[in-house]
């Protein structure tokens, strides 16, 4: 616990996370028996990423995990694929399966079966180790009975508003607080412009990874392949994850690149924090004058700082 390394810091950590909330909308979540195919739409519908679900128990909802729209799609559409990356076939002639719930899903993974709930008087360090530790959202109940979803975004923005009480801590260069480690072998996990996408989806699925660095030719970091660039994907469009990532991407935003948010080594927390959410992004890219990616550095590792 480093509080004693932030000046006021004690105080922002007892934050009640029920504060933090505020006026989000109500959680929307889904029966663990609904097909996929209406979890997909579902997520679709409401440009969520996942949906937590539930089942019934003495009229009771009891949650049971998070089914993720990445892990949907892994396990149910590009499976074949994933084992036997060259059935792209199997892929083309995809119809649903009915029989297919989201219960389903939960049971085939691990992470997704796990979930975290608080009361709302709960103070925000509590929920800092797992957020910290890779979980990217918990459920927070109220006195109300009603339920709502507290984020990672939600507390790296709580925390960079209170910026001013962290005291030298925060400024100090990322290679200094240990963060930039290129020498790691997972330091940095990245795929090729010119590769396929679906091979960039199939290699975060297999390392259990949420982005991947686009390197041009040069191994310069040109954009991003993260999985909610997966959100696009309909049932009309399941072919378009053939295509490179370049075309990929580049269909994803009008025919353009979405430029990678970047940090050098030399950068403070406090500027990672700062690029991280005006860009609305869970990572910034640590490189050097090349563009070359040294680090990546995720909301997770923000939260374990400052936890």
């Amino acid at each position: 616990f480093r509080s004693n390394k932030v000046k006021n810091m004690a105080e922002v950590l007892k934050t009640a996370v029920g504060t933090i909330v505020g006026e989000k909308r109500l959680l929307v979540d889904v029966d663990g028996s609904t097909p996929v195919v209406k979890v997909f739409e579902l997520l679709q519908k409401e440009k969520i990423l996942s949906v937590p679900v539930y089942t019934t128990k003495d009229g009771k909802k009891e949650y049971l995990g998070n089914c993720s729209i990445f892990n949907l799609l892994s396990y149910v559409v590009f499976k074949s694929y994933f084992e036997n990356p060259a059935g792209d076939n199997a892929l083309l002639d995809f119809k649903w399966d009915d029989d297919v719930t989201a219960q389903d899903i939960l049971q085939l993974d691990d992470e997704s079966c796990s979930h975290w709930e608080y009361p709302e008087d709960t103070p925000l360090a509590t929920i800092m180790e797992p957020l910290g530790k890779g979980v990217h959202r918990v459920l927070i109940n109220f006195t109300d009975g009603k339920t709502r979803l507290v984020s990672q975004t939600d507390v790296i923005k709580f925390l960079h508003k209170n910026v001013d009480k962290f005291g030298d801590f925060v400024e100090k260069p990322l290679q200094e607080l240990n963060m930039v480690n290129p020498l790691a072998d997972d330091a940095v996990y990245s795929i090729g412009e010119k590769e396929k996408a679906l091979d960039g989806f199939r290699s975060m699925f297999q390392k259990k990874l949420s982005a991947l660095a686009v390197l041009d030719e040069k191994k310069a970091i040109v954009a991003t392949l993260s999985a909610s660039d997966i959100r696009a994907v309909s049932s009309d469009t399941l072919k378009d994850v053939l295509k490179s990532v370049q075309e990929y991407l580049k269909g994803l935003n009008n025919g353009k690149y979405i430029h990678p948010v970047t940090v050098e080594a030399n950068g403070s927390l406090s500027e990672a924090m700062l690029r991280c959410t005006a860009a609305k992004i869970h990572r910034v890219w640590v490189v050097n004058s090349a563009q070359t990616p040294l680090a990546v550095i995720t909301y997770s590792d923000i939260i374990l700082q400052l936890w």
